[in-house]
């Protein structure tokens, strides 16, 4: 009994990361939106910045990690020596 309430608590706490990833990747998705709206109307400026790729996939990975768990789907990201972290 104790077993099963552990793994539908696990399970709870992916979905609420899940929802929260979700939440963040909207929010991302609305920024975006308004940054084009900007280019367009030539009010916008050019920024350049670094981002951690592995983070970005991470996030990407845990939004269909759990609907991949539910069908028992293997997911596994592998990334080559040569990759960068930091772009």
């Amino acid at each position: 009994m104790l077993s099963r309430l552990e793994g539908r608590r696990r399970r709870d706490i992916q979905m609420l990361k899940t929802i929260k990833n979700s939440a963040n990747m909207t929010l991302s998705f609305m920024n975006d939106l308004i940054d084009q709206t900007f280019i367009i109307n030539g009010i916008f400026k050019k920024q350049i910045t670094n981002f951690d790729l592995f983070a970005a996939i991470k996030d990407c990975v845990e939004m269909v990690e759990l609907e991949a768990f539910e069908r028992s789907i293997e997911f596994k990201i592998r990334f080559t020596s040569n990759c960068p972290q930091w772009i």
